[in-house]
């Protein structure tokens, strides 16, 4: 098959490419037959290409062509790869043939200079294995991990490889550079600036704390010496001076330094280093080495190790004129004087620090004629490794050749190579001793070409070229100088121990040493060169057993002759090494210097993580801005923005802000949505800090809410000390939820001395507070300066519009099975439904659950849809889904088996028993506290164990399909309404639910044509239930029941499901009047007999003739009931309510009333004439005025004496008006109208009262408060509350006539008439003013002329 293959029909390159990738098979492969077959089908390739390609070669002859030499040396490789595999299938005779080709494939492919050059210096190239870096890799690198966005950092070579990365962009980068996780992580630090400082200032505190230590070990540095490559200038200098400062400042040498500052120069990036830096650090170190002389062999070692690497990068950058008598001169001499060292290794390097100081001329060296005269060539050389540039190894090797034919005469190196091929005299004659040798090498006073192919070697193994590494090290002309084989070695033994390669790289440097070990054919015979070779695979052996240098190293025992076999023996019996080699890094401290620089968290980072938290939990969650109104008692007709009120008092000087609203309003919502918008602003260091704090998971928030909230975001107690100086803006959700009777922004202290500096948001149910609520939130105030410190809004239903905007979001979002207008179409259809979808959580529960009731334009007008009929199907629905869910999910055996058995007994029956249980327990166990935290280790054998414990499946697998949400160790119902819910079915289970729900599910099937069969089975268990719910509800009063237990005559929510509940389930009507009828007997029946009647009488139960004789229902909420001819005698009525309650021939004798609350006010004594009287918008306060100039305010409360405020004016108040806060009034009376404005809880006088020009007739706070329209005859004026500057608004060309019935087309407006009323629009943004002539005039009130 192989004499089929035409060999003519690929081009040289392209063959010698398909053979060598043949030869790396044939080395994987482990079947014998198929290695010797595919051996036998390299060798017919080569024949054809020696006979097809044989005639160009030879016409090349000789002369120079780097590409012929290139090929032949592939090819002379090629062979030579062949023979060894031949060798180890045990065909020596063909392996000697194939060596014999390579020898002479090799010998053909010598390089010859040009023939005009009459000192031309040959170099013949040599083969080795191509196995060994058969390829170019790239540039070595760590596996690519990185941390998560403000993640801990897993390691410092880890934080190099970031910040790295973090230096390029995805764009400058080829497409297959990076791995797609590489890739990922490089746009989403490209994308989060925040993320990138923070990797660069952690390598910042790296250094500090490494400077920091008094003490700086070889550890401490090998770890600090990671980060130079990536370091920014400034740091690395700062770096650089602590090594030098180190080493200057120290009697004895610090090592560890000295080997760090080598470290640091070599690895400086471009531009990092001047010639001034090097020249001072070379001035520095040769000092140190001329005075070590009574210092130990190890000081001068690394001394001189660290001089070639500074002169090396003084080569780079082409630093000339070194001062020739204070340091150049000194310098050679001493390095001269090492040369005779008894230690090879400081002799190395003394011969290497000596050629890279000869490629830093001194001021008066006449070495800079001959750079002249190679001006392309040494440029091309020095830099080479700090530039980072790809090396082209053809102008490469040609560079090497023209240094070398440079300097005045013949090197002795290229007449040492001439003898050897020419048979005349071997390198090493057996009695010359090792120190001999080295002089011979070392001894030159010129530049020699191994110092540069040495710089060229490392450039390649720096890029990964290690292919061309191969290729330079058998080709370079110096490759039989002792001094460049040694330092080839050392490098190829750096690649061995190197993890950062792959293992198999790694073996190939062994095997490259293996090579010239055995080679002494063509890599020479040096004693020195043997015993460092043997020295580094014995100390490889030790350090990874993976690289097989053992088994190489026992296989070279027999290889040569005896003078060769000795150096292996007396290797193997030593007990040190001869040589120092470097075998990498050190392992890094245990804790490490990052290990210490992160324990000390950058508090931004935390933020940052709660940050990133809130935007993924709102991300695709519905919101519409929600509208608000001044207070609970303005009407819901004229709202504002909620959003913009919330703004201006973060930006104002307002502490508190109270958002009330009834259940699922939306509060929960806007405060989520407002977090979300301040995190999205927040600004660093010194921005407004917002939390957002549910208060119900907050163990006693009154104190220390701030800390501990932070606790539970795993803040440290120094962050939060540190944080402490910082200004929050805290929103508290849930007072309501949390049972919170305190002030908690005067319980924590905030904005006191030393407090935390806050803007307090804090949101509650309106039904949650009484009358006197202000007190629960505003500011202590101790002058009347801080009488804007408090600030409220209600939130209002949402409107037609916003519900018909929140249908669009939901069918974007979500995409149900309906359009937007099938859900408003069903919504004009039911009246009742259009009421309850403006409470913002009843519109969600009604559009999920919709679709399963009817079908769209479906004729509904009959069906009454109430809450409690959404909240079953919600509920129904929501168990069902996860049902489903949990039947495709991988369970175990266990749960299987604990799924199957909730099935066969109705799995949403069952979760709504578990969601009733649970929240029956809430109400019983924690008061009504929504979260429930559990531990395992605390709450074994509690109530908590049962509903959240891991041993029983049926109820875990429960827990996960009921409406729960979880939070770490909290536990809570995804909105408070469902705990509600949950305790309203705990109180009575519907009988009528479980045919309504059979309706349901079976109308559903009919429009699917089919029942679902996760849905079917539960069918019978709904009648079944049915049946004996029955049975119970006849049984009597219920001893156990949560009405007997705890009284709900506040908790507006439950009794709302509850009255639906009566309205709907007969039953339930006949359970509450028994417990009344039971009260009559036994008081134990009391609160039962309370519950029962406020829920009768709220779903319209009426009384009239009844026999409640002896009924004890003390604190009920009788209000509005029906009473009317009722026997009520010897009823405990006490501090029962009987708002409006319809009591006509009653009877109420010996009935307990001891503080019944009928809802009237006291009768108001007052002496003179009122001429007016207005409450104040949050109710608390009552205004009369008097016809004497007086206005007295009640404190609506206590209707103690007032306070009374005169306007000294002799007449009547005109005009009174409360502002919208409720905290301010103004006044006008008399001719000339006095002005008056004060703090209405204080009574003092924000401002001295002035004077208006003409009557006021009208008088108007803006919505905000903060300005005061004041209207009369033909005036009109604007007041800033605050500094009391009077704007006069009339006559501006602002203002835009929009009506008056006088005025015809083309005539001018009349004059301002007499101002009758004014108005604010709800944004504050236009002021209208109504005029006795008719007029309605529109204005900016911002734009308002001064005068």
């Amino acid at each position: 098959m192989f004499d089929s293959f035409n060999g003519d029909a690929l081009p040289p390159n392209k063959a010698l490419e398909l053979i060598q990738t043949l030869l790396i098979t044939t080395h994987d492969c482990r079947d014998a037959d198929i290695r010797m077959v595919l051996c036998s089908y390299v060798d017919t390739l080569l024949s054809k290409m020696k006979r097809t390609h044989r005639g160009p070669f030879s016409a090349m002859g000789f002369k120079r062509d780097n590409g012929d030499s290139v090929l032949r040396e592939g090819i002379a490789a090629a062979y030579l790869d062949h023979a060894n595999l031949l060798a180890d299938l045990g065909h020596a005779d063909l392996a000697l043939c194939s060596r014999q080709r390579a020898d002479k494939w090799g010998r053909a492919g010598q390089t010859k200079l040009d023939p005009g050059v009459d000192t031309a210096a040959q170099a013949f190239a040599v083969s080795v294995p191509y196995s060994i870096f058969p390829k170019d890799v790239g540039p070595r690198s760590l596996k690519w991990t990185f941390p998560a966005p403000d993640g801990r950092v897993a390691d410092t070579p880890q934080l190099v490889s970031c910040l790295g990365l973090s230096k390029h962009t995805l764009d400058e980068l080829p497409e297959d550079a990076l791995d797609p996780t590489a890739r990922k992580w490089l746009k989403d630090v490209t994308e989060n600036v925040d993320e990138k400082a923070r990797l660069e200032n952690l390598a910042t505190d790296l250094i500090r704390a490494f400077t920091r230590d008094e003490i700086k070990n070889n550890k401490a540095v090998s770890e600090i010496l990671c980060l130079v490559p990536v370091l920014c200038k400034d740091d690395y200098h700062f770096l650089l001076n602590q090594f030098t400062d180190n080493i200057a400042r120290s009697s004895i040498l610090d090592l560890a330094a000295l080997q760090g500052l080598a470290q640091l120069v070599k690895s400086a990036s471009l531009g990092h280093l001047n010639s001034q830096d090097l020249v001072s650090i070379l001035e520095l170190v040769s000092n140190r080495l001329r005075k070590t002389h009574m210092q130990s062999q190890d000081h001068i070692f690394e001394l001189t190790v660290t001089v070639s690497s500074v002169l090396d990068a003084m080569a780079d950058i082409k630093v000339t004129g070194l001062n020739r008598i204070d340091l150049h001169e000194p310098l050679f001499a001493f390095l001269r004087g090492l040369m005779g060292s008894n230690d090879p290794c400081l002799k190395y390097y003394a011969a290497y620090a000596f050629q890279a100081l000869l490629c830093v001329p001194d001021n008066e060296s006449p070495w800079q004629a001959t750079v002249r005269r190679t001006t392309d060539i040494v440029k091309g050389i020095s830099g080479i490794v700090s530039a980072g540039k790809r090396l082209d190894l053809n102008d490469f090797m040609t560079a090497l050749l023209n240094i070398q034919q440079g300097f005045e005469g013949i090197s002795q190196v290229v007449d040492v190579v001439k003898m050897v091929f020419d048979g005349i005299a071997p390198v090493y004659e057996g009695e010359q001793d090792f120190a001999s040798s080295l002089k011979e090498g070392f001894t030159f006073h010129r530049k020699q070409v191994w110092y540069s192919a040495l710089r060229g070697a490392d450039t390649l193994i720096e890029g990964g070229e290690l292919a061309k590494l191969r290729i330079l090290i058998c080709g370079a002309p110096c490759r039989l100088e002792l001094n460049f084989q040694w330092g080839i070695c050392q490098r190829l033994a750096n690649l061995a121990v190197s993890a950062l390669w792959s293992i198999k790289i790694r073996q190939g440097a062994i095997q490259f040493l293996g090579e010239i070990y055995r080679g002494d054919l063509v890599w020479g015979q040096l004693p020195p060169i043997k015993s460092y070779i043997l020295d580094i695979l014995k100390q490889l052996s030790v350090i990874d057993s993976d690289l097989q240098a053992d088994l190489l190293f026992k296989d070279l025992a027999t290889d040569g002759d005896a003078a060769k076999q000795d150096l292996y023996r007396i290797c193997e019996k030593a007990e040190t090494s001869q040589h120092i080699f470097k075998t990498g890094f050190q392992e890094l401290a245990q804790p490490s210097l990052l290990d210490r620089v992160q324990k000390r968290t950058d508090v931004e980072v935390d933020l940052r993580r709660i940050s990133r938290l809130r935007i993924k939990e709102r991300d695709g969650t519905l919101y519409i801005s929600p509208m608000a109104k001044a207070n609970l008692q303005a009407s819901d007709d004229v709202p504002f923005m909620l959003m913009p009120t919330v703004d201006k008092f973060l930006s104002g000087d307002q502490k508190v802000l109270l958002i009330l609203g009834d259940s699922g309003v939306g509060k929960t919502t806007f405060n989520r949505e407002l977090d979300l918008k301040l995190w999205k602003a927040y600004k660093p260091k010194n921005g407004q800090i917002p939390l957002l704090i549910s208060l119900p998971a907050i163990e006693r928030p009154e104190k220390d809410l701030i800390a501990k909230y932070l606790r539970i975001c795993e803040f440290s107690e120094s962050q939060i000390r540190e944080l402490k100086s910082r200004e929050f803006v805290i929103i508290c959700d849930g007072y309501d939820e949390s049972q919170q009777t305190q002030n908690l922004y005067e319980a924590n202290g905030f904005n006191a001395d030393a407090g935390w500096r806050v803007k307090m948001i804090v949101s509650c149910r309106s039904e949650h507070l009484g009358q006197d609520y202000r007190d629960l939130f505003q500011p202590a105030r101790a002058n009347s300066s801080d009488s804007g410190a408090f600030l409220q809004a209600v939130l209002v239903p949402f409107s037609e519009s916003q519900v018909k905007d929140y249908i669009k979001q939901y069918v974007n979002i979500k995409r149900p099975l309906w359009e937007a207008s099938d859900y408003e179409g069903v919504l004009d259809q039911i009246p009742s439904l259009q009421e309850l979808v403006k409470n913002p959580f009843l519109l969600t529960l009604s559009l999920e659950v919709l679709p399963r009731l009817m079908d769209p334009g479906q004729k509904v007008a009959s069906n009454k849809i109430t809450r409690v009929l959404l909240y079953d199907e919600f509920v129904a629905q929501w168990l069902e889904r996860n049902k489903m869910r949990l039947a495709k999910k991988e369970l175990s055996d266990k749960e299987k088996e604990a799924f199957e058995s909730l099935s066969d007994d109705g799995f949403t029956q069952q979760g709504l028993v578990y969601l009733r249980d649970l929240a029956a327990a809430i109400y019983k166990e924690q008061g009504g506290n929504p979260i429930v935290e559990y531990s395992k280790a605390r709450d074994t054998k509690t109530w908590k164990e049962q509903f959240f414990g891991r041993l029983d499946d049926e109820m875990r697998l429960l827990r996960r399909a009921v409406p729960l949400t979880r939070n770490g160790s909290r536990f809570g119902f995804i909105h408070r309404s469902i705990l509600e819910y949950g305790v309203s079915r705990a109180i009575f289970e519907p009988l009528n639910g479980g045919s309504l729900r059979l309706k349901a599910v079976k109308g559903a099937a009919k429009r699917r044509k089919s029942l679902d069969s996760a849905l079917s089975f539960e069918l019978d268990d709904v009648v079944e239930d049915t049946v004996g719910l029955v049975d119970l509800a006849v049984s009597g009063p219920d001893p156990d029941s949560l009405l007997a237990k705890k009284s709900f005559i506040k908790e507006t929510s439950i009794l709302h499901f509850l009255v639906e509940r009566v309205e709907s389930e007969s039953v339930f009507k006949d359970q509450l009047l028994a417990y009344i009828k039971a009260s009559k007997t036994d008081k134990k029946w009391r609160t039962a007999a309370a519950n029962a009647i406020t829920i009768l009488i709220r779903a319209g139960v009426t009384f009239s003739n009844q026999d409640l004789i002896g009924i004890q229902v003390p604190g009920a909420d009788l209000s509005f009931g029906v009473f009317d001819s009722a026997q009520l005698q010897r009823a405990d009525l006490r501090k029962t309510m009987l708002h409006g309650a319809w009591l006509r021939n009653a009877d109420l004798s010996n009935a307990q009333m001891d503080s019944v609350v009928f809802g009237e006010s006291p009768t108001l004594n007052i002496e003179e004439n009122v001429t007016s009287f207005s409450f104040s918008p949050d109710g608390k306060r009552f205004a009369a005025c008097l016809s004497s100039g007086k206005v007295l305010l009640y404190n609506t409360t206590t209707w103690a004496v007032p306070i009374t405020h005169d306007l000294h004016t002799g007449f009547p108040v005109d005009v009174f008006v409360f502002s919208p806060d409720g905290s301010m009034a103004a006044a006008a009376s008399g001719p000339g109208m006095a002005v008056s404005l004060w703090d209405v809880i204080t009574g003092h006088h924000l401002h001295l009262p002035q004077k208006h020009d003409g009557l006021v007739r009208a008088m108007r706070f803006s919505h905000c408060s903060h300005q005061l329209a004041l209207g009369g005859d033909g005036t009109m004026e604007l007041w800033d509350v605050k500094t009391g500057a009077r704007n006069y608004a009339f006559d501006a060309p602002a203002w835009q006539i929009v009506h008056d019935r006088f005025i015809k087309e083309g005539q001018r407006p009349p004059p301002f008439a007499s101002v009758i009323d004014i108005a604010y629009a709800p944004n504050g943004m236009v002021l209208a003013s109504c005029q006795e002539d008719g007029t309605i005039r529109l204005c900016n009130p911002v734009n308002a002329i001064a005068k």
